[in-house]
């Protein structure tokens, strides 16, 4: 049974006969500015809208389609195109960049700005790790947006990342200390206790049996449906496949923030949940835009206080290790700190996605 480390709130999610799903839109009326400043977990893109047909099977890369018509529709999508009322809305086909044959892609939410100029949508991408099984990909997501006199001129689009995990069976919410958890599945997994002395809801869950924990190994590839955990400073050792987890940051507040120059520090906060008790792997992908990523320095801190050694990415996007603590708690609320080491136009924070391994201590 698969288990999302991330929430996600899905409108509507229909199947239509191409394999893709259908995602109400809910249109909000915002002033351009507000479109900045959504509670999301997102890397932000950039798209440039674009209408027309397109043959089934050309799909290349990052795609995002306005369709006025069912024929477009269906150009796209075969004979699966849903039933929209073009005299009244849109459809939104969305397909990130670099989509894997695993992964889906949902689309949870989509916005026009009150002066119709521009259209922002909400995406997630979920992919499985080791051991899930398979399941029947999704090609592109689509969303019905409200029509208006003009097409917008612009697209912004917040993709965040779901991480989803195999081994463990769920079951409702609990609270540290109550037995709240039933029989079937009896541990509270998750739960710990914040700065204020107050405890986060955990996940009942049941750990399924895995019998190849502790063996050494170079990849996943070597632990039979499981995963290679400790990689990132020397050798590995198996665990199962839940015990790894990514989250993307900030979990809210701008999305494009000028980075403070001088000493100060960006914080931005994520909440790391349903792991095992202590890290094994800690790794960090920045996205920074406008400078180069050796003028950018950053540090991690977890819940105790802990920091990491200052640290400088070669490239932005790429998975960096961080050294933290064995010994103290993974869930927990962790803490980024970035800052712009030059002068002149400051660098702008995107986003950055923090992904764990664990174990028990």
């Amino acid at each position: 049974m698969g288990w999302r480390v991330s929430l996600l709130v899905v409108l509507c999610a229909c199947g239509v006969d191409s394999g893709a799903s259908i995602s109400e839109g809910m249109l909000v009326e915002e002033n351009e500015s507000a479109d900045v400043a959504q509670d999301v977990s997102a890397d932000v893109l950039n798209v440039k809208v674009m209408e027309g047909d397109v043959a089934p099977g050309t799909l290349s890369a990052r795609t995002t389609k306005i369709f006025t018509t069912m024929e477009s529709a269906r150009s796209l999508l075969g004979g699966g195109a849903p039933t929209v009322d073009y005299s009244r809305n849109w459809l939104i086909a969305y397909r990130p960049e670099a989509k894997s044959p695993r992964s889906r892609v949902t689309v949870t939410r989509a916005q026009l700005s009150a002066t119709g100029q521009t259209l922002s949508l909400w995406a997630t991408v979920s992919e499985p790790a080791a051991g899930c099984p398979s399941w029947q990909p999704n090609e592109v997501s689509l969303a019905r947006v409200p029509k208006r006199p003009a097409l917008p001129t612009s697209m912004r689009v917040y993709l965040s990342r779901e991480t989803t995990t195999c081994g463990l069976v769920t079951g409702p919410a609990c609270t540290p200390g109550m037995t709240t958890c039933p029989s079937a599945t009896p541990l509270c997994l998750g739960a710990f206790e914040t700065s204020d002395g107050s405890f986060t809801g955990g996940t009942c869950a049941k750990l399924e049996k895995y019998d190849h924990s502790s063996e050494a190994c170079a990849s996943d590839a070597n632990c039979a449906g499981g995963i290679c955990a400790g990689l990132s400073f020397g050798s590995g050792l198996c665990q199962p496949a839940w015990m790894r987890g990514t989250w993307s940051m900030p979990e809210s507040g701008q999305l494009s923030v000028p980075l403070p120059q001088g000493g100060a520090w960006h914080r931005v906060v994520v909440r790391v949940m349903g792991q095992a008790s202590v890290p094994m792997d800690a790794w960090v992908s920045l996205f920074v835009d406008g400078v180069p990523a050796s003028r950018v320095e950053w540090r991690l801190v977890n819940g105790y206080g802990t920091t990491s050694s200052l640290m400088r990415v070669g490239q932005f996007g790429v998975p960096v290790p961080v050294g933290v603590p064995g010994d103290e708690m993974v869930n927990a609320d962790w803490v980024l700190e970035v800052r712009d080491l030059g002068r002149g136009a400051p660098g702008v924070f995107r986003g950055a996605r923090l992904s764990f391994t664990s174990r028990w201590d």
